[in-house]
C-alpha cells in the first residue's frame, strides 16, 4: 500500500468508522542522517476497546440525574450571546496550506474490513446490507475513503463576510 511522507506537525483525530489517534512529526533519528518521518497511530478498538459513544455516555447521565455532562441554563444563554451575531453575519474565512493525499484509494469495501465489523458492532441494523451481495456491491461506494491532511499555513478572516475590507490575517508558525 502506497505510504505518503507525513508532513510535519499533524495530529490527526479518527472519528469515523473507527475511532483513534495519529501523530505525524519529523524527528532526528539516530539510524538516519537527517530529520526523518515519525508516526504514532493508535485505534481505540484496540488498546482495550470502543468506549461508549457520545450519545451513550449522556443517555446514561441523563437516566441516572448526573447533571455533570450537561451545561447550565446560564451557560448556554452566554454562548448564545456570542455565537449569534456569527450566526446572523457569518464571516467568510479561508485557510491556506499544504495538502497531501496518497496516490490510491481502496474502492472496495473488503479493504475496510476491520472498520466495516466496527459498524456492524455499533449498528447491527446496518448487517443486512452486507448479507445480500448486490446490495454489498450496490453500497461499496459508502465505504471509500480518500484522506486528505491539510496544514495549515494562513487563515484570513472577513467579518460579516465582506470581501470589500482587508481580512484579518492569522500566519500559522512553521514548528517543524
Amino acid at each position: 500500500m502506497y505510504r505518503r511522507i507525513p508532513q510535519r506537525r499533524q495530529l490527526v483525530v479518527k472519528l469515523d468508522p473507527s475511532t483513534g489517534i495519529r501523530l505525524e512529526f519529523n524527528a532526528q533519528r539516530a539510524d538516519s542522517g537527517g530529520p526523518a518521518p515519525i508516526t504514532l497511530d493508535m485505534e481505540f478498538a484496540e488498546e482495550g476497546g470502543e468506549g461508549p459513544t457520545p450519545y451513550e455516555v449522556l443517555l446514561h447521565a441523563a437516566l441516572v440525574g448526573d447533571s455533570k455532562r450537561f451545561a447550565r441554563q446560564d451557560g448556554v444563554e452566554q454562548c448564545w450571546r456570542v455565537m449569534q451575531p456569527l450566526l446572523d453575519n457569518p464571516p467568510t474565512v479561508l485557510v491556506q496550506g499544504h495538502a497531501a493525499a496518497p496516490d490510491k484509494i481502496n474502492t472496495s469495501i473488503g479493504a475496510y474490513e476491520k472498520e466495516v465489523k466496527l459498524v456492524y458492532r455499533r449498528q447491527p441494523s446496518g448487517a443486512i446490507w452486507s448479507s445480500n451481495p448486490l446490495l454489498r456491491w450496490y453500497f461499496d461506494w459508502y465505504f471509500m475513503r480518500l484522506e486528505i491532511t491539510i496544514t495549515p499555513t494562513r487563515i484570513l478572516w472577513w467579518d460579516r463576510g465582506d470581501l470589500s475590507a482587508p481580512p484579518r490575517v492569522v500566519e500559522v508558525p512553521d514548528v517543524g
